[in-house]
């Protein structure tokens, strides 16, 4: 430091680099001290005789595990009779107290040790070589081991049924596996531990006299395990997965490469005689026909075949015998950890699980299939509600690990598709699925094979008060039947559990998260299994006419003081009275428990099929009335004839008026999921009101097969509470908007034309922004989003293009006052329902835009252009583009003129010239329009020249006929008057001759 600049000296810096030196050396000094304290607890001598040699005890040649003669290296297990070799193998204190807990406190220094980057590689070193020593000896001291339960008594093999010679073909007692599991109430009880053993012999004490008691060698395991969960060492649980797959793949050389072993390591130490010294140590050949990696590999998801598990006890015990105690342990102790820390310390550990399971084979794994979806259905039912994303984890891994048990749809995972829940109001209201047969297997050859002991941890489920639970039970259903239309064949033995859970008591009396359980998991039951429940079935009629009932009142249908306090829950998801009156004085538009819901996520991996689609979690008033709005869907899918065709007095027929209300009822809500199932469920409902022609009678076969099975006049009824608030447009909300758009989209042809210019006459009431606000109905900010609301219902009128210019010219002044209405928009809310009219009307909206005078103003060009550049106006586009030669007149109209005023000077005609260049002088509006105009002229001056004609010609002959007349008397007078003076000249000529 003295030789250093103060001047240019840099504290901080330098500061920093101390502190990382001074880490680095005293992480070096814990790593010292760590070795030391194992070469303490460890005494391992090699031939040589030395002290803590523990890496080179697990390749030495003379201790039986590796043998290089004949230049080829061959895995050999020791013989029992080699008790110099066993001594070397045995983990063995110096002295008598027992070092298992500092042991463990070793394995987590170095676990620790392995995060840092300077003693990275000789932490690892230790930690794999452990890692060896440890599985070498439980390989090689197999007969001093024996599995055994909670209470200490032996259940070697652990998952075999004791049916003597095993010609059953079962490994699993499914009858223990669900006592294990399930309580006598049908709920899932805390998991029974498992993977546990007992040690005997050498692995107990080494029969020194001085009392020294054996290091238990799954103290590893438990090192592993705390370090997958990175509770107390933040990244540990990369090394804790490489020292994993390690040690598994050494499991994977020894079982390819082993040759020799003593057969009383299969005996799974149920001969007393080997284990006091006995000398019957037959050598055989060993033929590994149930090892864990001789199975399809997990991506197949094959089931065992029957003929594979017809095995022999011999074989079960046999497949034992090859260091998959350490791996049942080690997967033990990660079930533990996942029970036993906190939700944010889970995920190495179910890393970690489903890593095993995948390297270790399916095989091998199905034997804790049971213990693996309890734990997976506990990990999703644990995560703690008003944290959005501490789920994520968990529904991963329980994916995961059914996919892995039970595959899945071969679509899902060749074509990644969107995977949807079966009760997604917004999923295709036609069913999909496949109609799985009974004898049909699963893609990679194997039945499908699930254990009734699975089936049932699964189902106890189905009715879970938490939404996260139901919805991955109806996803591993789908698996199962690999999404089949229908699941009763499935479900056919557990039809009266089903009950029991669903129908429990009184459905007024249960509390609200139970209500809403019940009620979704009848619907899915309705819906994928309807022959599980027949419709006749009593309880289920009474478990539907409670719920109508409570629905009914909660909307104000009708009341019943027999309700007493009973607390019901009301269209919109809000608690209300048995009078249907609002508990609360102030209701706001937003749930409050909404803030802290969890969103909708899609989960992608592949090592399960589809991005699969959670769904949000919703309030519960909210999601009561949607699972209610899927049941009676379910109902009318599943059982759609008795349904319809039901006596009126009967139980089924006395609900029907009152289902098919509540479904046109529920379209004018406020939440959008109930306008969405309550859409499909009615879509539903108005497709299998159209009955089914006979098959075999034909379109005469009788008469009950004809016309619709809903009155005229229930429809009407239901539909006249909407069409009554449209009459004012101070009646207008959005949820009646949304409604009447869902409406039309289902029974337009219900609709007069009318109606259109109904809702125009309201639209234009919202362009006088003073008279709106001083009405004072509306909540600030919502009269243009009401505005919008309207128009976007002119898409959905049928025949309504006429309405072109009044929507464009109503959407220019209606954002020309949008600023009055405040908190102003900086966005407007009406060009998106203008685009989706004129996208539905192109050729209408295309004449009108490229009109001259709209096209050059800026007012009509600049909202054309915005429309056209819109995603949803693709097929305005399209159109457009189609009639490039109207687009192409109207863009050079200018030259089109300048050519016209040439005409008299070209020799050639300029229509000749303008189509070399693909130009139609008449093609332009413009021009179409003026011709139209000469036309209409021409035709206006025929019919006046006509209408002259006809006045002249009747003035001529009025003329003449007055002519001929005065002409006939004049013509007498002159005659007579020339008569008389010819005979007066006559008179006067006589009398100058006489006189």
């Amino acid at each position: 430091l003295l030789s250093i600049d103060p001047r240019t000296f840099d504290l901080s810096a330098y500061s920093v680099e101390l502190m990382e030196e001074t880490k680095k050396s005293q992480s070096r000094s814990a790593f010292t001290v760590l070795r030391a304290a194992l070469a303490a607890v460890l005494d391992m001598d090699d031939v040589e005789g030395k002290k803590g040699q523990m890496i080179s005890i697990c390749t030495t040649a003379n201790n039986g595990i590796r043998d290089q003669s004949g230049g080829e290296e061959t895995t050999v297990l020791p013989s029992t009779d080699d008790e110099e070799g066993q001594e070397n193998l045995v983990l063995a204190p110096r002295q008598g107290p027992n070092y298992n807990a500092d042991f463990l406190q070793i394995c987590n220094g170095l676990f620790a040790a392995s995060v840092h980057d300077n003693l990275h590689k000789e932490a690892m070193l230790l930690l794999k070589g452990l890692g060896s020593h440890t599985f070498y000896l439980l390989v090689s001291h197999r007969r001093n081991i024996t599995r055994i339960d909670r209470d200490g008594c032996a259940i070697d093999p652990f998952h075999y049924s004791g049916g003597g010679n095993g010609s059953s073909g079962d490994l699993t007692n499914d009858k223990y596996d669900m006592q294990n599991h399930i309580s006598e109430n049908g709920k899932l009880q805390p998991l029974k531990p498992f993977g546990a053993f007992r040690l005997s012999g050498p692995l107990l004490d080494n029969n020194d006299g001085t009392g020294a008691v054996m290091l238990d060698p799954f103290v590893f395991n438990e090192s592993l395990a705390d370090a997958f969960t990175d509770k107390d060492v933040k990244n540990s649980q990369v090394a804790a997965l490489d020292v994993m797959n390690h040690v598994i793949d050494l499991f994977h050389k020894v079982e390819k490469g082993v040759v020799v072993v003593d057969a009383s390591l299969l005996d799974g130490g149920k001969d007393e005689t080997m284990e006091d010294g006995g000398k019957d140590e037959t050598i055989k050949d060993v033929e590994m026909k149930d090892s864990p990696t001789k199975d399809a590999s997990p991506s197949n998801n094959v089931a065992e075949t029957k003929d594979a598990t017809s095995t022999t006890a011999e074989t079960a015990t046999t497949s034992s015998a090859w260091g998959d105690v350490l791996f049942e342990n080690l997967l033990s102790k990660l079930c533990q950890s996942c029970f036993s820390n906190p939700w944010n310390f889970r995920s190495g550990a179910m890393t970690g699980v489903f890593t095993l399971l995948t390297k270790m084979g399916h095989t091998w794994s199905k034997q804790y299939e049971v213990e693996i979806l309890h734990m997976a259905m506990f990990l999703v039912k644990d995560t703690p509600d008003g944290i959005g994303h501490a789920s994520k984890d968990s529904i991963r891994f329980f994916l995961q690990v059914s996919w892995f048990f039970f595959g899945g749809p071969p679509s899902w995972k060749e074509g990644s598709p969107l995977v949807h829940d079966v009760l997604c109001p917004t999923r295709s209201n036609k069913r999909s699925g496949v109609s799985l047969k009974k004898e049909e297997t699963m893609e990679g050859g194997g039945p499908i094979v699930v254990k009734d002991a699975s089936l049932t941890v699964i189902l106890s489920e189905i009715a879970s008060t938490k939404p996260l639970v139901r919805f991955v039970v109806r996803h591993v259903l789908r698996l199962i039947t690999r999404d089949s239309a229908s699941i009763d064949a499935l479900l056919s033995n557990h039809g009266n559990s089903l009950k029991r859970l669903l129908f429990p008591k009184l459905l007024r009396t249960l509390p609200l998260p139970n209500q809403c359980a019940a009620v979704d998991a009848c619907a899915f039951i309705l819906d994928r299994a309807p022959k599980l429940i027949p419709i006749a079935d009593q309880d289920l009629l009474s478990f539907l006419s409670e719920l109508l009932k409570m629905i009914s009142i909660a909307d104000g249908e009708f009341s019943d003081t027999s309700f007493g306090s009973v607390v019901l829950i009301d269209k919109n998801g809000f608690a209300v009275n048995n009078g249907g009156e609002s508990t609360s004085q102030s209701r706001s538009t937003v749930q409050a428990s909404s803030v802290f819901l969890r969103k909708s996520m899609i989960l992608e991996d592949k090592s399960f099929g589809g991005k699969v689609i959670v769904p949000a979690e919703l309030p519960l008033g909210v999601q009561l009335r949607v699972s209610t709005l899927l049941l009676f869907r379910g109902l009318i899918r599943g059982f759609s004839d008795e349904f319809y065709d039901a006596d009126p007095q009967s139980k089924i027929g006395n609900i029907r008026p009152h289902v098919v209300a509540l479904l046109f009822r529920s379209l004018i809500s406020e939440p959008a999921e109930a306008v969405s199932a309550s859409a499909s469920a009615l879509h539903n409902a108005l497709i299998l009101c159209v009955p089914r022609k006979d098959k075999e009678g034909g379109e005469g076969s009788s008469s009950s097969t004809k016309g619709h099975r809903l009155p005229k006049e229930l429809i009407q009824s239901c539909i006249r509470p909407i069409l009554l608030n449209l009459r004012e447009h101070t009646k207008l909300t959005i949820p009646l908007l949304r409604g009447l758009s869902r409406l039309l989209g289902l029974l337009s042809s219900w609709f007069n034309k009318t109606l259109g210019d109904k809702l125009l006459e309201h639209l234009s009431k919202f362009g006088e922004p003073d008279k709106i606000l001083q009405l004072q109905v509306f909540k600030p900010g919502e009269e243009p989003l009401i505005a919008a609301a309207v128009m976007d219902l002119f898409a959905l009128l049928p025949q309504a293009s006429h309405f072109v210019e009044s929507l464009v010219k109503q959407t220019i002044r209606l954002e020309a006052v949008l600023p009055r209405y405040k908190p102003c928009q900086s966005i407007s809310p009406f060009r998106g329902p203008l685009a989706k009219y004129l996208n539905r009307h192109c050729a209408s909206a295309v004449g009108f835009f490229l009109e001259e005078h709209r096209l050059c103003n800026p007012l009509y060009s600049s909202l054309f252009q915005d429309i056209l550049k819109r995603d949803d106006t693709a097929s305005l586009r399209k159109y457009l583009s189609a009639n490039s030669v109207m687009l192409l007149n109207v863009c050079f109209e200018r030259p089109l003129a300048i050519i016209r005023s040439e005409k008299t000077i070209r020799s050639e005609p300029v229509s000749s010239s303008l189509a070399v260049y693909g130009i139609n002088e008449w093609s332009s509006p413009s021009a179409q329009r003026k011709l139209e105009l000469a036309r209409q002229d021409i035709e206006m001056k025929k019919k006046f020249l006509a209408l002259k004609t006809q006045e002249e010609a009747r003035s001529q002959k009025t003329i003449q006929t007055k002519v001929d007349d005065s002409y006939s008397s004049e013509y007498q007078a002159a005659a007579q008057a020339a008569r008389a003076a010819v005979v007066q000249r006559e008179y006067r000529d006589c009398s100058r001759g006489s006189g």
